[in-house]
């Protein structure tokens, strides 16, 4: 929403047309990407000019729950669980996983060879425990990655879910000034500005609120948050969550 800055969705991104992102006359100095599948492809990040990369992170027991919730369309007229489609949550998972030094990868073997077991299941046969399991190792792998930045020399500004819906003017004020752009009240407006929604079946005409904040834990037995918190491991503590 702010005026300076053009934003190109997830869904709207194509790689090869980088050099027109960047250098069309018509697109404001600041061009923001929306990027996620792209997090583990640290050589494209690195050849981007002038990169400034925000790290967006939130609690695993919220974002496994968002995974399960959101359902992708297969072949023909079936849908499966973010967590569960091929071309979600594993092809991070792998991706993000081949990204990583090798005694991180080592910590994630045991993980990653569940993950291998569930995958010889269709997905739409997946139990609910491996899909909450998956969705966990997702977000452990992934957020391993900030970690391969720091040793690759690519520098990073994190950006906490919680902290954001919580005081918005600030966090979003410290991520304005970490990226060099002024500060436009456009930026506590996008409810206002936006109509309908965009991935992940988020609503544009919704404010910026915290009232999803903790909300997964609802969703989930005790046994199932355990296995959260057990899949995630050291990553969800290196964070500070569970």
């Amino acid at each position: 929403s702010h005026p300076d800055i053009y934003c190109i969705d997830e869904d709207k991104f194509e790689c090869w047309f980088m050099n027109s992102y960047l250098n069309a006359p018509w697109f404001p100095s600041n061009i923001a990407f929306k990027l996620p599948r792209y997090a583990p492809d640290i050589p494209f990040l690195k050849g981007l000019d002038n990169h400034r990369i925000l790290w967006c992170v939130r609690d695993p027991i919220d974002v496994v729950s968002s995974m399960l919730k959101l359902n992708i369309p297969m072949e023909g007229q079936r849908r499966v669980s973010w967590s569960a489609h091929p071309f979600c949550a594993q092809t991070e998972i792998t991706n993000s996983y081949w990204a990583l030094d090798d005694k991180t990868r080592q910590d994630l073997e045991a993980g990653m060879n569940r993950l291998q077991a569930i995958g010889e299941t269709r997905p739409e046969d997946r139990t609910r425990q491996e899909n909450i399991f998956t969705g966990a190792l997702c977000w452990r792998v992934k957020n391993e990655l900030p970690g391969q930045y720091t040793k690759d020399n690519l520098d990073y500004h994190v950006v906490r879910y919680e902290a954001l819906v919580a005081a918005p003017r600030q966090t979003i004020g410290e991520t304005l000034d970490q990226i060099g752009v002024d500060w436009s009240d456009d930026v506590l407006r996008h409810h206002e500005m936006h109509k309908g929604t965009s991935i992940g079946e988020t609503s544009n005409e919704r404010p910026i609120d915290s009232s999803s904040v903790g909300q997964g834990a609802k969703s989930f037995s005790r046994e199932e948050i355990d296995l959260i918190a057990n899949t995630c491991g050291k990553t969800a503590e290196k964070w500070e969550y569970l």
